[in-house]
Protein backbone atom coordinates (compact mmCIF):
# COMPACT_ATOMS: atom_id res chain seq x y z
CA UNK A 1 0.00 0.00 0.00
CA UNK A 2 1.08 3.45 -1.10
CA UNK A 3 2.25 5.41 2.10
CA UNK A 4 1.41 8.44 1.40
CA UNK A 5 -1.94 7.95 0.28
CA UNK A 6 -2.23 6.24 3.90
CA UNK A 7 -1.19 9.27 5.42
CA UNK A 8 -3.45 11.73 3.49
CA UNK A 9 -6.57 9.82 4.32
CA UNK A 10 -5.81 9.86 8.23
CA UNK A 11 -5.22 13.33 8.38
CA UNK A 12 -8.67 14.06 5.97
CA UNK A 13 -10.40 11.39 8.70
CA UNK A 14 -8.50 13.43 11.20
CA UNK A 15 -9.93 16.65 9.86
CA UNK A 16 -13.30 15.56 8.61
CA UNK A 17 -14.31 14.28 12.69
CA UNK A 18 -12.31 17.10 14.38
CA UNK A 19 -15.05 19.13 16.93
CA UNK A 20 -16.19 22.14 15.02
CA UNK A 21 -16.29 24.91 17.20
CA UNK A 22 -19.18 26.77 15.53
CA UNK A 23 -21.24 24.01 17.40
CA UNK A 24 -21.00 26.25 20.45
CA UNK A 25 -23.69 28.66 18.61
CA UNK A 26 -26.04 25.69 18.79
CA UNK A 27 -26.36 26.28 14.82
CA UNK A 28 -28.51 23.48 13.03
CA UNK A 29 -26.52 20.26 12.07
CA UNK A 30 -27.00 21.53 7.92
CA UNK A 31 -25.12 24.75 8.66
CA UNK A 32 -22.08 23.07 10.71
CA UNK A 33 -21.83 20.50 8.22
CA UNK A 34 -21.47 23.37 5.54
CA UNK A 35 -18.94 24.82 7.86
CA UNK A 36 -17.18 21.70 8.05
CA UNK A 37 -17.05 21.27 3.96
CA UNK A 38 -15.50 25.07 3.98
CA UNK A 39 -13.14 23.80 6.78
CA UNK A 40 -14.28 26.80 8.94
CA UNK A 41 -13.84 24.95 12.39
CA UNK A 42 -13.13 27.56 14.82
CA UNK A 43 -14.76 31.44 14.24
CA UNK A 44 -12.69 33.97 13.86
CA UNK A 45 -12.46 37.02 16.20
CA UNK A 46 -15.59 39.09 14.36
CA UNK A 47 -17.57 35.87 13.79
CA UNK A 48 -16.86 35.06 17.59
CA UNK A 49 -18.78 38.57 18.62
CA UNK A 50 -21.32 39.16 16.07
CA UNK A 51 -22.78 35.45 15.95
CA UNK A 52 -24.22 35.66 19.57
CA UNK A 53 -25.75 39.28 18.82
CA UNK A 54 -26.61 37.93 15.56
CA UNK A 55 -28.58 34.49 16.52
CA UNK A 56 -30.64 36.68 19.46
CA UNK A 57 -31.95 39.25 16.10
CA UNK A 58 -30.84 42.15 17.99
CA UNK A 59 -29.12 45.05 15.54
CA UNK A 60 -25.80 45.47 15.35
CA UNK A 61 -23.14 47.52 14.24
CA UNK A 62 -19.84 46.18 13.45
CA UNK A 63 -16.37 47.77 12.30
CA UNK A 64 -14.36 45.39 10.75
CA UNK A 65 -11.67 45.44 8.08
CA UNK A 66 -12.34 43.38 4.90
CA UNK A 67 -10.40 40.13 5.75
CA UNK A 68 -11.65 39.52 8.97
CA UNK A 69 -14.41 37.09 8.21
CA UNK A 70 -17.51 39.19 8.07
CA UNK A 71 -19.33 37.50 5.36
CA UNK A 72 -19.82 34.66 6.90
CA UNK A 73 -20.16 36.33 11.00
CA UNK A 74 -23.89 37.51 8.95
CA UNK A 75 -24.37 34.82 6.31
CA UNK A 76 -24.26 31.75 9.28
CA UNK A 77 -27.53 33.71 11.56
CA UNK A 78 -29.07 34.40 8.19
CA UNK A 79 -28.69 31.00 6.73
CA UNK A 80 -29.20 29.53 10.15
CA UNK A 81 -32.61 31.04 10.92
CA UNK A 82 -33.67 30.91 7.07
CA UNK A 83 -36.90 28.79 6.65
CA UNK A 84 -36.92 26.63 3.75
CA UNK A 85 -40.62 26.12 3.28
CA UNK A 86 -41.15 30.33 3.07
CA UNK A 87 -41.14 31.15 -0.91
CA UNK A 88 -40.89 34.37 0.01
CA UNK A 89 -37.15 36.73 0.74
CA UNK A 90 -36.65 36.56 4.63
CA UNK A 91 -33.46 38.46 4.54
CA UNK A 92 -31.67 41.29 2.14
CA UNK A 93 -28.26 41.97 1.56
CA UNK A 94 -27.00 45.09 0.40
CA UNK A 95 -23.93 45.79 -1.39
CA UNK A 96 -21.91 48.73 -3.29
CA UNK A 97 -20.35 47.15 -5.65
CA UNK A 98 -21.35 44.21 -8.14
CA UNK A 99 -18.36 42.18 -7.80
CA UNK A 100 -19.04 42.23 -4.00
CA UNK A 101 -22.68 41.16 -4.97
CA UNK A 102 -21.66 37.94 -6.73
CA UNK A 103 -19.08 37.07 -4.20
CA UNK A 104 -21.28 37.54 -1.04
CA UNK A 105 -23.70 35.53 -2.87
CA UNK A 106 -21.77 32.96 -3.64
CA UNK A 107 -20.82 32.84 -0.16
CA UNK A 108 -23.99 32.95 1.51
CA UNK A 109 -25.32 29.79 -1.35
CA UNK A 110 -22.68 27.63 0.15
CA UNK A 111 -23.28 28.34 3.83
CA UNK A 112 -26.85 27.17 3.38
CA UNK A 113 -26.21 24.42 0.38
CA UNK A 114 -27.20 21.87 2.67
CA UNK A 115 -30.40 23.77 4.05
CA UNK A 116 -31.11 24.18 0.20
CA UNK A 117 -31.35 27.78 0.15
CA UNK A 118 -31.94 29.84 -3.08
CA UNK A 119 -30.02 33.02 -3.23
CA UNK A 120 -30.82 35.30 -6.04
CA UNK A 121 -28.36 38.48 -6.56
CA UNK A 122 -29.08 42.03 -8.42
CA UNK A 123 -27.26 43.97 -9.88
CA UNK A 124 -27.02 46.52 -12.90
CA UNK A 125 -25.44 45.55 -16.38
CA UNK A 126 -27.43 41.97 -16.57
CA UNK A 127 -31.49 42.16 -18.32
CA UNK A 128 -33.70 42.94 -15.44
CA UNK A 129 -36.48 40.35 -17.06
CA UNK A 130 -34.15 37.14 -16.00
CA UNK A 131 -33.86 38.74 -12.48
CA UNK A 132 -37.76 39.01 -12.10
CA UNK A 133 -38.30 35.60 -13.25
CA UNK A 134 -35.46 34.36 -10.44
CA UNK A 135 -37.39 36.37 -8.21
CA UNK A 136 -40.94 34.49 -8.98
CA UNK A 137 -39.29 31.20 -7.83
CA UNK A 138 -38.45 30.23 -4.37
CA UNK A 139 -35.78 32.99 -2.86
CA UNK A 140 -34.76 32.36 0.62
CA UNK A 141 -31.89 35.50 0.27
CA UNK A 142 -31.52 38.48 -1.80
CA UNK A 143 -28.18 40.02 -2.64
CA UNK A 144 -28.33 43.31 -4.17
CA UNK A 145 -26.63 46.72 -5.21
CA UNK A 146 -28.74 50.03 -3.65
CA UNK A 147 -29.92 50.87 -7.33
CA UNK A 148 -31.23 47.30 -8.85
CA UNK A 149 -32.86 46.46 -5.49
CA UNK A 150 -34.86 49.65 -5.30
CA UNK A 151 -35.74 49.26 -9.17
CA UNK A 152 -37.15 45.97 -8.47
CA UNK A 153 -39.18 47.25 -5.21
CA UNK A 154 -40.60 49.89 -7.66
CA UNK A 155 -41.79 47.57 -10.25
CA UNK A 156 -43.40 45.01 -7.72
CA UNK A 157 -41.24 42.16 -8.52
CA UNK A 158 -39.41 41.81 -5.05
CA UNK A 159 -41.49 41.14 -1.83
CA UNK A 160 -39.99 42.53 1.15
CA UNK A 161 -43.10 41.97 3.34
CA UNK A 162 -41.39 38.61 5.10
CA UNK A 163 -38.06 40.79 5.13
CA UNK A 164 -36.40 39.46 9.12
CA UNK A 165 -33.05 40.69 8.52
CA UNK A 166 -31.59 43.24 6.91
CA UNK A 167 -27.60 43.15 6.28
CA UNK A 168 -25.53 47.03 5.52
CA UNK A 169 -22.37 45.53 4.06
CA UNK A 170 -19.57 48.19 3.49
CA UNK A 171 -21.05 50.57 4.76
CA UNK A 172 -18.31 53.35 4.05
CA UNK A 173 -17.97 52.50 1.12
CA UNK A 174 -21.68 52.76 0.36
CA UNK A 175 -21.52 56.32 1.73
CA UNK A 176 -18.29 57.18 -0.34
CA UNK A 177 -20.17 56.33 -3.31
CA UNK A 178 -23.29 58.08 -3.00
CA UNK A 179 -25.48 55.28 -2.11
CA UNK A 180 -26.95 56.14 1.20
CA UNK A 181 -30.10 58.06 0.15
CA UNK A 182 -30.88 54.25 -1.90
CA UNK A 183 -30.49 52.67 1.18
CA UNK A 184 -32.49 54.78 3.08
CA UNK A 185 -35.44 54.39 0.58
CA UNK A 186 -35.19 50.53 0.51
CA UNK A 187 -35.39 50.54 4.68
CA UNK A 188 -38.67 52.72 4.41
CA UNK A 189 -40.02 50.12 2.29
CA UNK A 190 -39.22 47.39 4.67
CA UNK A 191 -41.10 46.03 7.99
CA UNK A 192 -39.59 46.28 11.22
CA UNK A 193 -36.39 43.89 11.03
CA UNK A 194 -33.27 42.95 12.41
CA UNK A 195 -30.48 44.99 10.83
CA UNK A 196 -26.93 44.18 10.59
CA UNK A 197 -24.52 46.86 9.75
CA UNK A 198 -20.54 46.24 8.40
CA UNK A 199 -18.26 48.65 7.88
CA UNK A 200 -14.63 49.39 8.33
CA UNK A 201 -15.07 52.77 10.22
CA UNK A 202 -18.36 53.97 11.93
CA UNK A 203 -18.45 57.89 10.10
CA UNK A 204 -20.58 60.79 10.81
CA UNK A 205 -22.93 59.65 7.90
CA UNK A 206 -23.20 55.91 9.21
CA UNK A 207 -23.90 57.23 12.83
CA UNK A 208 -26.63 59.17 11.75
CA UNK A 209 -27.78 56.30 10.00
CA UNK A 210 -28.14 53.78 13.09
CA UNK A 211 -29.68 56.65 14.50
CA UNK A 212 -32.20 56.89 12.06
CA UNK A 213 -32.77 53.39 11.15
CA UNK A 214 -31.82 50.94 14.29
CA UNK A 215 -32.99 50.08 17.42
CA UNK A 216 -30.29 50.16 20.15
CA UNK A 217 -27.72 48.54 17.82
CA UNK A 218 -25.01 46.95 19.36
CA UNK A 219 -21.51 48.12 18.61
CA UNK A 220 -18.70 45.33 18.14
CA UNK A 221 -15.12 47.31 17.11
CA UNK A 222 -12.48 44.78 15.63
CA UNK A 223 -9.17 47.01 15.71
CA UNK A 224 -7.98 44.67 12.71
CA UNK A 225 -5.90 47.24 10.67
CA UNK A 226 -2.45 46.47 13.13
CA UNK A 227 -3.40 43.20 13.24
CA UNK A 228 -3.51 43.01 9.80
CA UNK A 229 -0.33 44.78 8.69
CA UNK A 230 2.20 43.54 11.76
CA UNK A 231 1.89 40.21 9.93
CA UNK A 232 2.68 41.66 6.30
CA UNK A 233 6.31 42.15 5.25
CA UNK A 234 6.81 45.96 3.69
CA UNK A 235 9.29 48.14 2.32
CA UNK A 236 9.05 51.49 0.37
CA UNK A 237 11.25 52.22 -3.01
CA UNK A 238 12.12 55.38 -3.37
CA UNK A 239 11.58 56.64 -6.91
CA UNK A 240 13.92 60.04 -7.59
CA UNK A 241 14.15 62.31 -10.44
CA UNK A 242 11.47 64.70 -12.67
CA UNK A 243 8.36 63.93 -13.56
CA UNK A 244 9.78 62.40 -16.40
CA UNK A 245 12.73 60.69 -15.20
CA UNK A 246 10.07 59.20 -12.77
CA UNK A 247 7.52 57.49 -14.45
CA UNK A 248 11.28 55.60 -16.84
CA UNK A 249 12.97 55.06 -13.18
CA UNK A 250 9.06 53.67 -11.74
CA UNK A 251 8.45 51.14 -14.20
CA UNK A 252 12.03 49.61 -14.08
CA UNK A 253 11.85 49.06 -10.00
CA UNK A 254 8.34 47.63 -10.22
CA UNK A 255 9.40 45.33 -13.08
CA UNK A 256 12.68 44.22 -11.60
CA UNK A 257 10.39 43.74 -8.02
CA UNK A 258 7.73 41.72 -9.94
CA UNK A 259 10.56 39.59 -11.75
CA UNK A 260 13.09 39.31 -8.12
CA UNK A 261 9.79 38.21 -6.21
CA UNK A 262 8.44 36.08 -9.25
CA UNK A 263 5.19 35.18 -7.62
CA UNK A 264 2.30 32.72 -8.38
CA UNK A 265 -0.17 35.24 -8.39
CA UNK A 266 -0.02 39.01 -7.28
CA UNK A 267 -2.45 42.41 -7.52
CA UNK A 268 -0.92 45.63 -8.63
CA UNK A 269 -2.80 48.88 -7.67
CA UNK A 270 -2.90 51.76 -9.64
CA UNK A 271 -4.59 55.13 -8.91
CA UNK A 272 -6.58 55.79 -11.71
CA UNK A 273 -8.29 53.60 -14.34
CA UNK A 274 -6.04 54.81 -17.25
CA UNK A 275 -2.62 54.29 -15.12
CA UNK A 276 -4.16 50.78 -14.72
CA UNK A 277 -4.59 50.38 -18.64
CA UNK A 278 -1.56 51.99 -19.29
CA UNK A 279 0.59 49.71 -17.33
CA UNK A 280 -1.66 46.48 -18.86
CA UNK A 281 -0.16 47.25 -21.75
CA UNK A 282 3.70 48.16 -21.31
CA UNK A 283 3.49 44.74 -19.95
CA UNK A 284 1.61 42.76 -22.26
CA UNK A 285 4.48 44.47 -24.91
CA UNK A 286 7.28 43.01 -22.01
CA UNK A 287 5.60 39.52 -22.84
CA UNK A 288 3.94 39.62 -18.84
CA UNK A 289 -0.19 38.68 -19.21
CA UNK A 290 -2.19 40.57 -16.93
CA UNK A 291 -5.62 41.08 -16.17
CA UNK A 292 -6.87 44.40 -15.57
CA UNK A 293 -9.83 45.60 -13.25
CA UNK A 294 -11.60 48.93 -12.91
CA UNK A 295 -14.53 50.65 -13.88
CA UNK A 296 -14.87 51.40 -17.18
CA UNK A 297 -14.79 47.58 -17.99
CA UNK A 298 -18.25 45.96 -19.01
CA UNK A 299 -19.79 43.78 -15.99
CA UNK A 300 -19.82 40.78 -17.48
CA UNK A 301 -15.66 41.63 -18.48
CA UNK A 302 -15.23 42.35 -15.06
CA UNK A 303 -16.55 39.07 -13.20
CA UNK A 304 -14.88 37.28 -15.89
CA UNK A 305 -11.15 38.75 -14.81
CA UNK A 306 -12.04 38.01 -11.27
CA UNK A 307 -12.96 34.42 -11.68
CA UNK A 308 -9.96 34.30 -14.09
CA UNK A 309 -7.71 35.66 -11.29
CA UNK A 310 -9.29 32.78 -8.89
CA UNK A 311 -8.74 30.14 -10.48
CA UNK A 312 -5.41 30.97 -11.77
CA UNK A 313 -5.42 31.27 -15.31
CA UNK A 314 -2.92 34.28 -15.59
CA UNK A 315 -0.89 34.92 -12.40
CA UNK A 316 -1.11 38.87 -12.15
CA UNK A 317 -3.79 41.31 -11.75
CA UNK A 318 -4.04 45.45 -11.99
CA UNK A 319 -6.85 47.02 -10.14
CA UNK A 320 -8.07 50.48 -9.34
CA UNK A 321 -9.41 50.61 -5.48
CA UNK A 322 -12.87 50.75 -5.69
CA UNK A 323 -12.97 47.57 -8.13
CA UNK A 324 -10.93 45.75 -6.18
CA UNK A 325 -12.72 46.67 -2.39
CA UNK A 326 -13.44 43.93 -0.52
CA UNK A 327 -12.86 41.26 -3.23
CA UNK A 328 -10.82 38.04 -2.03
CA UNK A 329 -8.44 36.47 -3.34
CA UNK A 330 -7.15 33.62 -1.44
CA UNK A 331 -3.51 32.52 -1.56
CA UNK A 332 -1.96 35.61 -2.41
CA UNK A 333 1.54 36.12 -1.48
CA UNK A 334 2.14 39.81 -3.02
CA UNK A 335 0.51 43.18 -3.59
CA UNK A 336 2.65 45.90 -5.44
CA UNK A 337 1.10 49.48 -5.11
CA UNK A 338 2.21 50.67 -8.25
CA UNK A 339 0.84 54.53 -7.32
CA UNK A 340 0.58 55.02 -3.68
CA UNK A 341 -2.28 55.11 -1.76
CA UNK A 342 -4.04 59.00 -1.24
CA UNK A 343 -5.08 57.10 2.04
CA UNK A 344 -4.41 55.49 5.06
CA UNK A 345 -7.09 53.01 5.14
CA UNK A 346 -7.08 52.68 0.85
CA UNK A 347 -3.33 51.50 2.54
CA UNK A 348 -4.33 48.83 4.49
CA UNK A 349 -7.39 48.04 1.86
CA UNK A 350 -5.00 46.92 -0.48
CA UNK A 351 -2.17 45.16 1.69
CA UNK A 352 -4.58 43.24 3.05
CA UNK A 353 -4.99 41.18 0.04
CA UNK A 354 -2.53 39.28 1.42
CA UNK A 355 -1.34 37.79 4.22
CA UNK A 356 -4.40 36.35 4.71
CA UNK A 357 -5.71 33.17 6.96
CA UNK A 358 -2.15 32.91 8.73
CA UNK A 359 -0.40 33.28 4.89
CA UNK A 360 2.96 35.03 4.34
CA UNK A 361 2.49 38.10 2.92
CA UNK A 362 4.41 41.02 1.27
CA UNK A 363 3.88 44.15 0.41
CA UNK A 364 6.24 46.71 -1.55
CA UNK A 365 5.25 50.62 -2.45
CA UNK A 366 6.51 53.33 -5.23
CA UNK A 367 6.94 56.19 -3.46
CA UNK A 368 7.71 59.53 -4.99
CA UNK A 369 8.46 63.15 -3.23
CA UNK A 370 4.81 64.03 -3.43
CA UNK A 371 3.79 60.92 -1.59
CA UNK A 372 5.88 61.31 1.89
CA UNK A 373 3.30 63.65 3.69
CA UNK A 374 0.55 60.13 3.02
CA UNK A 375 3.34 57.78 4.12
CA UNK A 376 3.61 59.71 7.45
CA UNK A 377 -0.08 59.31 7.92
CA UNK A 378 -0.03 55.43 7.25
CA UNK A 379 2.81 54.84 9.77
CA UNK A 380 0.95 57.19 12.36
CA UNK A 381 -2.14 54.88 11.26
CA UNK A 382 -0.30 51.42 11.58
CA UNK A 383 1.89 52.42 14.66
CA UNK A 384 4.67 50.72 12.08
CA UNK A 385 7.90 52.29 10.31
CA UNK A 386 7.61 51.25 6.88
CA UNK A 387 11.08 50.16 5.61
CA UNK A 388 12.70 51.89 2.83
CA UNK A 389 15.02 49.43 0.40
CA UNK A 390 16.57 49.59 -2.81
CA UNK A 391 15.48 49.53 -6.45
CA UNK A 392 16.38 45.87 -7.27
CA UNK A 393 18.88 44.77 -10.22
CA UNK A 394 18.12 41.39 -11.48
CA UNK A 395 20.95 38.91 -12.70
CA UNK A 396 20.34 37.48 -16.31
CA UNK A 397 18.76 34.30 -14.92
CA UNK A 398 16.56 35.72 -12.72
CA UNK A 399 15.15 37.34 -15.70
CA UNK A 400 15.32 34.45 -17.70
CA UNK A 401 13.41 32.18 -15.44
CA UNK A 402 10.67 35.10 -14.67
CA UNK A 403 9.67 34.71 -18.48
CA UNK A 404 10.06 30.92 -18.41
CA UNK A 405 7.46 31.19 -15.91
CA UNK A 406 5.08 32.88 -17.95
CA UNK A 407 4.85 30.76 -20.63
CA UNK A 408 4.07 27.80 -18.76
CA UNK A 409 0.79 26.37 -19.13
CA UNK A 410 -1.27 27.21 -15.91
CA UNK A 411 -2.71 24.45 -14.12
CA UNK A 412 -6.36 26.14 -12.51
CA UNK A 413 -7.24 26.15 -9.25
CA UNK A 414 -10.62 24.48 -7.90
CA UNK A 415 -13.70 26.65 -7.08
CA UNK A 416 -14.93 27.48 -3.88
CA UNK A 417 -17.40 25.00 -2.55
CA UNK A 418 -16.13 22.58 -5.30
CA UNK A 419 -16.07 19.70 -1.93
CA UNK A 420 -19.76 20.08 -1.96
CA UNK A 421 -19.69 18.98 -5.29
CA UNK A 422 -18.28 15.67 -4.78
CA UNK A 423 -19.82 15.45 -1.37
CA UNK A 424 -23.55 16.07 -2.67
CA UNK A 425 -22.62 13.16 -5.50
Amino acid sequence: MNTTSVSISFFDFERNNMKNKFEAFHLSPEIVKALSTLHYMEPTEIQAKVLPVALDGKDLAAQSQTGSGKTAAFGIPICENAVWEENRPQALVIEPTRELTVQVKEELFIIGRYKRLKVPDLFGGFPIDKQILSLKQKSHIVVGTPGRLLDHVRRGSLDLTCIKTLVIDEADLMLDMGFIGDVKQILKELPVCQIMLFSATLEDGLQELMQECMKEPVTINIETHVKTVEKIEQSIQCIPGDEEERAHTKYHAFLNTLIRENPESCIIFCGTREMANVLCRKLGRDGVTCGVLHGDIEQQDRLRTIDGFRQGKFRYLIATDVAARGIDFPNLPLVLNYDFPTGKEAYVHRIGRTGRNGEPGKAVSFMTESDIKMRQMIEEYIHLEIPETKIPEVTEEERKLFFETQKEKRKLKKRKGAEFRQSIM
